[in-house]
């Protein structure tokens, strides 16, 4: 019994760690689904409260799954538990019943479930939280408790300063079709064999008689009896969806010259996309810094976009008061929301690939650009961006392996 409790217990606080690293590690995602939320229910009063929330939830669910983890304090982060099921587990049927938001972005964009499977695995969570606070006492601490309280203080400091520092910069970890690497014509296209959907027909007669519309399906359908049916419509109806290629409204509009998405993307030099969705909010304390970019992109014969959702009304107030030479174009704000975690952001393009991305607060200057190689100077800011990701797996690494031992090891 006392082994089924503890399992039970670290499978709950491995699922709250992981719910919570996901949303910790992309606030502003989180805070774009909460949104989304607020405007399902009719509560867009409330939207100025989804960042505040998206931290809140994901230092809720990463502390009470490393209570869980460690047996620390068992029976409060067992009854914390508990109480946060019972209140979401509810929302997740209506969601699932109503479908007013189609994916709950309980981890982000790291794993995506659909409504129903998002309730399902909401009640078998729900009943290990109770199993758990139930018999809380089988959860003892058996670990040296100075030890394990100085580890879990140190996990908590870490997940706060993770969710600050990935709200100040990019996501450590991307999960987005946009990541670095990524090359726009393939994540755009349709290869010449991927599967097509497959639909069927669905057709409705009425009976000359009794008057009575019926549905029927591609074979039994009565095309050739006139005498007793007469034809009324046809739908068809999805029964297999086909291939969808990763990125699919990667749509760039030009005020002048329409969609320029291929001119974009097909570039063999490099192309620099201001990503800036909303340009009444977006932050202008490095304007400087980006119209000198422009004009060092322009000197070396590169392309240079800000890509917005803004109105045209917005986009030349915006150009006149702060000297943005470049040109705007649009595309829808959410793709822009999805491409880069910032506002505004930079993204790098060369041949059709992502080499980078950059967050305001780290935009390059035209010195860090300046007599180097621009590709072999982007490459390498990534790949100093992935040696935050190893420090993170590693430091994660320990920290499982603590937990194992705590919770198997020790529990005899």
């Amino acid at each position: 019994m006392k082994k089924i409790i503890n399992l039970l217990a670290f499978l709950l606080g491995a699922v709250f760690i992981y719910s919570g690293f996901t949303k910790g590690i992309d606030p502003l995602g989180t805070t774009y689904k909460l949104t989304d939320y607020f405007n399902a229910f009719h509560l867009s009063a409330l939207t100025p409260l989804s960042l505040p929330l998206s931290f809140a939830l994901s230092w809720i669910e990463s502390i009470v799954g490393v209570f869980l983890i460690f047996n620390y304090k068992p029976k409060l982060s067992g009854k914390i538990a508990l109480i946060f099921m019972s209140i979401f587990t509810p929302i997740t049927l209506y969601l699932a019943i109503a479908n007013p938001v189609h994916d709950c972005g309980c981890f982000g964009d790291a794993f995506k479930i659909s409504n129903w499977d998002t309730f399902f695995k909401n009640l078998v969570l729900i009943s290990m939280a109770f199993v758990v606070l139930k018999f809380n006492k089988h959860l003892q601490l058996t670990a040296n408790k100075k030890f394990t309280s100085s580890f879990v203080a140190i996990a908590i400091c870490f997940t706060v300063g993770l969710s600050f520092y990935s709200y100040r910069h990019l996501p450590i970890v991307d999960f987005r079709p946009y990541k670095i690497g990524v090359n726009l014509r393939e994540a755009t296209s349709v290869p010449p064999n991927a599967q097509p959907d497959v639909y069927k027909s669905i057709f409705r007669y009425k009976n000359l008689k009794s008057k009575e519309i019926k549905t029927f399906n591609e074979d039994n359908y009565p095309w050739q009896d006139s005498l007793n049916w007469e034809y009324v419509d046809m739908s068809q109806e999805l029964i297999k969806e086909g291939y969808r290629p990763p990125i699919q409204n990667f749509i760039v509009m030009h005020p002048e010259n329409g969609e320029i998405t291929n001119e974009i993307i097909n570039n063999p030099d490099f192309t620099f996309l201001l990503i800036a969705y909303n340009l009444k909010d977006t932050d202008t304390k490095y304007q400087n810094k980006i119209n000198e970019l422009y004009n060092y992109a322009i000197s070396k014969g590169q392309s240079f976009y800000c890509i917005t959702a803004a109105l045209n009304n917005d986009i030349e107030n915006f150009k006149e008061k702060y000297k943005a030479e470049y040109p705007f174009c649009t595309m829808d704000e959410v793709e822009l929301k999805t491409v880069v975690r910032s506002n505004p952001g930079l993204v790098l393009i060369n041949n059709g690939t992502i080499i980078n991305k950059w967050h305001i607060n780290d935009i390059p200057s035209v010195e860090d650009f300046n007599n180097k190689d621009l590709l072999a100077y982007s490459l390498s800011e990534a790949r100093d961006s992935n040696a935050n990701l190893i420090y993170i797996i590693v430091i994660a690494f320990f920290f499982v392996l603590f937990g194992i031992h705590n919770t198997f090891m020790k529990n005899e």
